[in-house]
């Protein structure tokens, strides 16, 4: 049983525990356990908190650190390649879920992107990882000068 099956089992019983007060005649023990389950709803009892940006985007970077796998016929590990861009959303498909997208560059200079999801508890889960060329990621980082340089040196300024 997960915890929110938990807590939702213990606002029943306590909302159950309040009829049956009131069926033996006992109004005010009905009252209090009443109150009590109201408390629990209204006070945060029953729902949780979503996670904050910050503990999302905490999630993703310890996820991409740990990053290590063999795809497309390469080692992709996320704590050698340099982070050159974090860009992040809520899924259209489901909006408890949260993506991610790092673009970053190995050490032998290979670019790619690798799109995470990250649920409302913090479980990330890989979505997809490409490998870009170096073309493609100019064209992302076309909008963001600073960053560009950084990566393909400083260009004339017309």
């Amino acid at each position: 049983m997960n915890s929110r099956n938990l807590k939702s089992a213990i606002v029943g019983i306590v909302a159950l525990m309040g009829f049956l007060m009131l069926a033996s005649g006992n109004t005010f023990g009905s009252m209090v356990f009443a109150v009590i389950a109201w408390a629990l709803i209204f006070l945060g009892f029953l729902y949780q908190k979503p996670p904050t940006q910050s503990a999302r985007m905490n999630a993703a970077q310890s996820a991409f650190e740990a990053l290590d796998m063999i795809a497309i016929g390469k080692r992709w590990v996320g704590k050698a390649s340099q982070v050159a861009m974090v860009k992040h959303a809520p899924n259209t498909d489901d909006p408890s879920v949260y993506e991610v997208h790092v673009l970053a560059r190995t050490m032998c200079n290979s670019w790619f992107i690798t799109e995470l999801l990250i649920s409302d508890r913090l479980a990330v889960s890989m979505k997809q990882l490409s490998q870009i060329n170096e073309r493609g990621a100019k064209g992302i980082l076309k909008d963001t000068p600073d960053v560009y340089e950084r990566f393909f040196g400083t260009i004339d300024v017309a």
